[in-house]
This record gives structure tokens, sequence and C-alpha cells, in this order.
């Protein structure tokens, strides 16, 4: 990919708009030295906050592509938005993810004309098509906008139920326990928990010892969160599903975490920890990982 991102963080507008300016200016610079240029038509910036409230007033974000003195600079201003697409993720300035989600969801609903026609396939042909084409648009970033508002998740919840039940040809009303267990489909609530612990273990989480609880020995400690944008932040959800796992998949995950201290980059390890993090999770019961593991999230 060619796209650049710049993330920026100050305690005030005015302090970010110097620092922002500064790293466009050196971005600016550099590219002209490799014989690159920068398209500042089609370059975007978003201010991210946390309410509507806080964004800038009269705050422009200038490219500098000139050598001339700044004061009378006719540079253009980069054009200030609410959303942008970067890597086919749609990113809004309150993190909310429900442009992305919408996103996503659409892209499901156009695949089932193309599964209605294959199902009458191999159930195993129509299983490895659907993990090809729509599982992955599922697992794609699931990480950080799976912890999005339960309607959102839902509306994506509802339009993969859709497009199995036309892949394995099951009436409208068949029972959505029944649907993923019987076609070895993950939901995306329990796609979003296996991400997520394996994040646990790859991010070695577990291996620090000030973080676990030391009445139970089981959990992990959680600070304080009001905001309900962090509490759904994947650092913060890591360490929730994990505490509300039973006490035999906490086990399984701080053996798995025990073994990653000395095999972080040994690929075949990474592999049996996605194949034993999915069977966990393929065994936990629908509504658990819904009601329970998430809840969290949606109350």
């Amino acid at each position: 990919a060619d796209d650049i991102a710049l993330v920026n963080t100050e305690e005030n507008w005015s302090k970010l708009k110097e620092i922002i300016e500064i790293d466009l200016q050196l971005v600016y610079n550099w590219m002209g030295k490799n014989l690159l240029s920068l398209n500042i038509n089609k370059s975007v910036c978003m201010p991210i906050v946390t309410n509507r409230s806080q964004l800038p007033v009269g705050v422009n974000f200038i490219s500098h592509q000139c050598y001339a003195n700044k004061t009378i600079c006719n540079c253009k201003p980069l054009k200030m938005v609410q959303q942008f697409k970067y890597l086919e993720v749609i990113m809004d300035q309150e993190l909310k993810w429900s442009e992305h989600i919408k996103f996503i969801k659409n892209k499901i609903r156009r695949l089932i004309s193309l599964f209605y026609k294959i199902r009458f396939l191999n159930k195993s042909v129509v299983r490895q098509i659907y993990m090809a084409l729509c599982n992955s648009l599922l697992l794609y970033g699931i990480s950080c906008w799976g912890g999005a508002s339960r309607t959102d998740i839902q509306s994506v919840y509802a339009a993969q139920k859709i497009i199995i039940k036309v892949a394995y040809s099951f009436p409208p009303t068949y029972p959505s326990i029944d649907l993923f267990k019987n076609t070895n489909i993950l939901s995306i609530y329990k796609l979003y928990i296996k991400q997520i612990l394996i994040k646990t273990i790859q991010m070695q989480i577990l291996n620090n010892k000030e973080i676990i609880d030391s009445r139970t020995g089981n959990n992990i400690k959680l600070p304080y969160i009001s905001l309900s944008s962090t509490k759904s932040a994947p650092n913060h959800m890591v360490k929730t599903i994990f505490n509300n796992l039973g006490n035999d998949v906490k086990g399984l995950i701080k053996y798995e975490c025990e073994i990653n201290k000395t095999n972080v980059k040994n690929i075949f390890h990474k592999n049996r920890i996605k194949k034993t993090i999915t069977k966990t999770v393929n065994g936990l019961d629908e509504n658990v990982c819904k009601n329970q593991l998430l809840k969290s999230i949606y109350v």
C-alpha cells in the first residue's frame, strides 16, 4: 500500500497544529528527496475526540509546500473529515465503528446471491468458499471494531446467519445455536473472542505478575475506566473477557502464555496457538459468549 497515516496527540489544538505541520513538512521534504510527491487534494485530516464538543474550531492543518514565509503562505489546508477509509477500514472521529460495520454488513449481504447459486455443491466446498469470502471479511480488524455497540454487531450477526442458511439450504427459522454448531463455523461473537484471546497470548499480558489479582489468582486487575469507548478498546477487552472465562479455559491460556515466552517468533507455535484457541472458543456456548463473556460491552 502507498497510503501514509500520521497519528499525533497533544494537550491542546494549538500545540497539535504545530506538531502536525512539522511532521507534514518532514514527510514532504523526504518525498521530494526520493522523487515522490504528496497529493494534498487526496490528503485528509480527522480529529479523534470522545465528544463532538471537543472538536477544534477555526484550526486548520497545513502541509507547507513552499519555502516562503509561512505568515504569507498560500498553501491549502488539509480537508477536515468526520470519517475516512484507510486500508479498507472506515474510521470515524469518535471511533464508534458504526460506518465500518455497516460497510461490512453490506459486503456480506452482496454475497448472498453467490451462495444461493453454489448451495448445491458439496458442503465442504461451500464451507471453504464461505471461509475465503465471508469469514475473511469478518476477521479483518475485528479485534478493534468487534467491541462496538450491540445494535451494530447484531446487524452483522443477522447478515452472517442469513448467508449461512442460504449456503447450506437451511430454512429461515433454523435455530442459531444449531446453525453454527452443525456447520462448524464461528459466529461473529466467537470470532471476536477468539482474536482477543490470541492477542492475550501474543501480547504476553498474563506474563506480568503485577496485573494478576493476588486475591483470586486467576483474574487480571481491571483499572477504573469511565469512558465507554475505552471500555470496549481491545487492550481492556482482553482482560475483561479473560476474567469472564471459566477456570479451565483460563488455565489453558496461562499455559500457552508460559510456552509463548520462549517461542514468540516460532511460526509453528503461533499456528498451534490459533488452533488451540479456535477449538476452545468453538466449544463455548453461543449464549454464554453473547450474554456473559461480552456483557461488559453491552451493558
